[in-house]
């Protein structure tokens, strides 16, 4: 199965997560992960025959501020599109993200 997995995240947390899930995914499945932020050097380093690794589109100045996941999120969207388009269609798409906190 081929898999397109998206990491989102300037930080380091969704990427430790992540590596976990890649570790076993990448066992049974050719998975091609799109990451942004600092993530991308760690998921990069442990790129193999069955996991590729791509950096999303940089992000700009105002997609940084507090609260744009949306425009990272974006920012992950429009790399994946044209990655996939050579690598063909993927048969399944996730970008895991946690839950908002309660007020």
């Amino acid at each position: 199965m081929k898999i397109l997995y998206g990491v989102v995240g300037e930080g380091m947390g969704h990427a430790m997560r992540s590596r976990v899930v890649l570790d076993h995914l990448v066992a049974r499945h050719d998975v091609q992960v799109v990451v942004s932020g600092r993530a991308y050097d760690y998921l990069a380093a442990r790129a193999s025959e069955h996991l590729a690794v791509r950096k999303a589109d940089a992000l700009t100045p105002a997609d940084r501020r507090p609260g744009q996941a949306v425009a990272r999120k974006a920012r992950i969207v429009v790399t994946t599109r044209r990655w996939s388009s050579t690598w063909g269609s993927p048969d399944t798409v996730t970008v895991p993200t946690m839950p908002a906190p309660s007020t």
